[in-house]
């Protein structure tokens, strides 16, 4: 399959990334983009077929929200917060940690199967718009600093 992996970000880890690439004849499949402000990744994004977030544990996973946001199926590992947030799509996107064939082959299936790959386009860019709603997450924080008031205390946070 043609491909090419475009990476956005300037991490630690790109030199020895591009060593790997060069070592398995791959390099010139990949494209590095460098850090991005919100408009640029947004049309990469938007130009992508799918986020691939290949991480040993994960908090909350803004970066998976950002390409849902976008219409853009996300597969990943099964670690923590990006699972909270790729599952609520389908949780067979996940591949176990270090599972790299399972991850390759869930990529190919899904680009494979257009009817599939746009049913996930669609409840990818739902996601954002019903489950992490701005004022539902807001008031959740609220809710649990309220929770963690001690008894008595006599101001309420605004809502």
């Amino acid at each position: 399959m043609n491909a090419k992996l475009v990476l956005a970000g300037d991490g630690p880890m790109l030199p020895s990334l591009y060593e790997l690439a060069k070592q398995l004849g791959v390099a010139e499949s990949i494209v590095p983009v460098g850090a991005l402000g919100p408009a640029e990744l947004a049309r990469w994004l938007c130009a992508s077929d799918f986020a691939l977030v290949n991480s040993e544990s994960e908090s909350f996973c803004l970066a998976a929200l950002e390409a849902m946001a976008c219409g853009v199926p996300v597969l990943g590992t099964r670690c923590g917060g990006l699972e909270e947030v790729v599952s609520t799509v389908s949780p067979d996107l996940l591949s176990d940690v270090g599972d790299t064939d399972s991850m390759a082959d869930q990529c190919v299936r899904l680009i494979s199967d257009p009817d599939r790959y746009h049913a996930l386009q669609e409840r990818c860019m739902a996601v954002p718009h019903t489950i992490y709603l701005q004022d539902r997450q807001e008031n959740a924080y609220v809710s649990m600093f309220e929770d963690l008031r001690p008894a008595g205390a006599a101001a309420q946070l605004p809502r």
